[in-house]
């Protein structure tokens, strides 16, 4: 009986730990630029992808910010934010380009699922548009 209470107890130290160990991988909510955009005064739009885990879709976003800053590995984006609920999120599923120095023109496809889209920020203004 105790080598038995013995195995139990070692199968379930090792559920444990491949339990924490995948946590800790699947809730990396890291970022990774996709492109940067230059207004030519002094602002920059940055577009990129949050990678998800276990709990959160893998997401797309969009932050306006100085022209000298990156972006942190916890940010969120302060304009656009969108995922695809099937996770199959592409890096190309959202475009931005600057209309005007104070206009920025954010495309994205309708698949998306949007859950912010600031129309000002900063002085400029935001448009947003669905493509196929």
């Amino acid at each position: 009986m105790k080598q038995q209470f013995e195995v139990k107890n070692k199968y379930f130290v090792l559920v444990v730990i491949v339990f924490f160990c995948s946590c800790s991988s699947q809730g990396d909510s890291s970022n990774k630029t996709i492109q940067e955009s230059l207004n030519g005064y002094g602002k920059k739009a940055l577009l990129f992808i949050k990678y998800g885990g276990a709990t959160v879709n893998t997401s797309l976003q969009v932050s306006l910010v100085g022209d000298g800053d990156k972006i942190k590995e916890d940010a969120v984006g302060n304009i656009f934010i969108a995922d695809d609920s099937t996770g199959a999120i592409g890096e190309d599923d959202v475009k931005i380009f600057w209309k005007h120095p104070d206009s920025l023109e954010i495309f994205y496809k309708k698949i998306l699922r949007v859950f912010k889209t600031e129309q000002q920020l900063m002085g400029v203004t935001i448009l947003y548009k669905q493509v196929e």
